[in-house]
């Protein structure tokens, strides 16, 4: 497949800027490796325990959040962190939400990115350090350190470099991009909000991405991905780059369920009407049986609190105007990514999935 000047933004001076600040980034990530090396010792010296390690990856908004705070109400014992990329010192993410390391989208980086190590570190704990390092309350007698669950709501282009590295289960949650930016927009604000997603939307527009996922739908996302770009308004422009990234993210992640063993993507609509998949898909373990090829069933009957996430569909934007709705969904429509049910259709009724879900956890 080739790329055509007229099909792309990269011009001579901006692929020279976009080099430059890809380096200027590796280099930052160099020294970041260098400090976390001083502090935790090298990742080669671990005693990683790879099989502990149950991944929930998704972005703000898409209910990922919700699942694993719900999981660890019935799974109480299970040690679980909560977006540590947030937390993680030296620190990965400014407070204004800038990232200070590249998370470009990689395919393979074989456990030297700095989320891979960050993995390494909290697959290889102690039982004395799971106990007081956890998001969860543990103690002693009622901890199961077989297993540890991680949600992470950033870094998720790195998804499929992480999948290979760890080779653990993982639950890729996709979700409306309208819907998720806009959940994420009443949740957080607009400051938390600011720089969600922004590098990860040059990131995929960069060839690596769009020869490893896109394949006929390229031409049209770029077009897109370039339409947006050039959009006056810095505002809308940055909730157009949110969606749409998001949007690409999102076919990421189907694809890689279809290319990894242990890897499985489900939706809020799912989560809220099947609650119970969530073991039959084996990311977290209990008595066993077959399902998609997976050991793993439930030990104890899921019924999470739903209304928190039902309260939000109303089937109008929150905090987007109904015109940004309706060009957002226009935009992903135009890249070859529109979703066939949206959570975030402009008119559509709840009160069907509400039915089933109450019918779901009676």
């Amino acid at each position: 497949m080739s790329f055509h000047n007229e099909d792309t933004h990269f011009s001579a001076s901006t692929g020279l800027r976009s080099a430059l600040e890809k380096t200027s980034r590796f280099v930052k990530m160099g020294a970041w490796q260098l400090r976390m090396q001083n502090r935790y010792g090298k990742v080669e010296n671990l005693k990683l325990k790879k099989h502990r390690l149950r991944l929930m990856i998704g972005a703000h908004g898409s209910g990922a959040g919700w699942l694993a705070s719900n999981l660890i109400r019935v799974e109480q014992g299970m040690p679980f962190f909560n977006n540590p990329l947030t937390r993680l010192e030296p620190q990965m993410i400014e407070a204004d939400g800038r990232w200070n390391v590249p998370f470009d989208y990689l395919k393979e980086s074989f456990g030297k990115h700095p989320m891979e190590l960050l993995l390494a570190q909290l697959a290889s704990l102690d039982e004395n350090d799971l106990l007081s390092k956890t998001s969860n309350r543990l103690n002693a007698q009622n901890a199961n350190l077989d297993q540890v669950l991680v949600h992470e709501a950033h870094g998720l282009l790195m998804a499929e470099a992480v999948i290979r590295t760890f080779q653990c289960p993982t639950l890729l949650v996709v979700t409306d991009p309208v819907f998720s930016i806009d959940k994420g927009l009443a949740e957080m604000g607009s400051e938390v909000m600011a720089h969600y997603l922004e590098q990860e939307f040059d990131a995929v527009g960069d060839p690596a991405f769009l020869l490893r996922f896109m394949g006929s739908k390229t031409r049209g996302f770029r077009q897109v991905h370039q339409k947006i770009r050039a959009l006056a308004d810095a505002e809308e422009r940055r909730i157009y780059q949110q969606v749409l990234a998001l949007g690409a993210i999102n076919h990421m992640f189907a694809k890689l369920a279809e290319r990894y063993p242990k890897v499985e993507t489900l939706t809020l609509r799912d989560l809220i009407l099947s609650p119970n998949l969530i073991y039959q898909l084996g990311i977290i373990g209990g008595s066993k049986m077959q399902y998609r090829g997976l050991s793993l069933a439930p030990k104890n009957e899921f019924r999470p609190d739903i209304s928190s996430i039902t309260a939000s569909m109303t089937g109008r934007p929150h905090r987007l105007s109904m015109e940004v709705a309706r060009k957002a969904y226009a935009y992903l429509a135009e890249a070859g990514l529109a979703e066939s049910q949206p959570m975030l259709n402009v008119g559509e009724s709840y009160s069907e999935l509400r039915k089933h879900s109450k019918t779901a956890v009676a």
